[in-house]
């Protein structure tokens, strides 16, 4: 009987599996959703952003809202690159984070080489060196910088926006780490061929950390791009504005000029989306693949 009793039915799931099952759809169901709400918390304001580049200045305020223009007009950007020189700012902009971030990679590249194969003593000191320089706030050293600017005559000069950005910790750290994680046996490969240290960087070691490069080239312009504080120490022309001092700028006496900020912001926005979706596959590659060795 007791036998008997404790068979189960052929097809039928036991309610502990039953249970189990729908514990994890009901946990799955649980984070899509989650992640879907974090999407449209970050992606409704861009969204709302770009509506409003294409509305007159009375339907944004208007009361209540509209979510899409009732009659869309570019006026907006038409005043921003006629009347305003925002082209001007952006080409500034291009080329202030482009210098930069060309200088970040050629930086990282080499000292995160360094500080991954290169052995001498002292090395993982100088290291940790290099990282507590990041536990120190950019503003702190604002002043210093700027008597080195004005002493330097880089005083509203877009030169002098490059300067201090030349090198990032936290690039070479993504670098280093990531060049750690290549196996030394291509380097003893490379020694035996008869190559030093500039011929195992630049034939081995440079062409594996390419999505490494390409994560810090993109954190680098992104970072640059949106830079507020040190133009707005620095410059003082209008010729010489970026696009953030720009922006800023659209705000008057009598408070912001909503439909220009929002056609301001849109234009903003195109470049950073055109690096990104070049580098993206580097870039989450080089991401994932940085932290795989201490």
């Amino acid at each position: 009987m007791l036998r008997r009793a404790t068979n189960v039915a052929p097809g039928a799931i036991p309610k502990s599996k039953h249970t189990t099952r729908m514990a994890k759809v009901t946990s799955r169901a649980a984070g899509h959703g989650f992640l879907w709400l974090g999407g449209l918390v970050m992606v409704v304001p861009f969204v709302w952003m770009v509506l409003n580049a294409f509305k007159p200045a009375s339907e944004i305020l208007r009361k209540p809202p509209t979510f899409l223009p009732a009659a869309p007009t570019l006026a907006n950007f038409d005043r921003l690159l006629t009347e305003m020189h925002f082209l001007q700012y952006i080409l500034n902009s291009i080329l202030v984070t482009a210098c930069i971030t060309l200088s970040v990679v050629a930086t990282s590249a080499v000292l995160g080489y360094v500080f991954a194969k290169v052995k001498f003593a002292g090395r993982d000191l100088i290291f940790v060196a290099f990282l507590a320089t990041m536990a120190l706030p950019f503003e702190v050293l604002a002043i210093p910088l700027l008597l080195m600017a004005r002493s330097a005559g880089a005083v509203d000069q877009l030169w002098g926006l490059v300067i201090p950005f030349t090198i990032d910790v936290f690039a070479i750290y993504i670098c280093r780490q990531y060049m750690s994680a290549i196996p030394d046996d291509y380097l003893d490969a490379g020694r035996v061929d008869g190559l030093g240290q500039w011929g195992l960087f630049r034939s081995i070691v440079l062409p594996m950390s390419k999505p490494a490069l390409a994560a810090v080239a993109i954190l680098s312009f992104l970072y640059n791009w949106d830079q507020l504080f040190w133009p707005l120490v620095l410059i003082s022309s209008d010729a010489n504005k970026t696009v953030p001092l720009a922006i800023v700028s659209l705000s008057t006496q009598f408070g912001p000029i909503y439909d220009l900020t929002m056609a301001a912001s849109t234009l903003t926005i195109v470049p950073v989306l055109a690096v990104f979706l070049v580098f993206r596959r580097h870039f989450i590659q080089g991401m994932m693949m940085s932290g795989l060795k201490g």
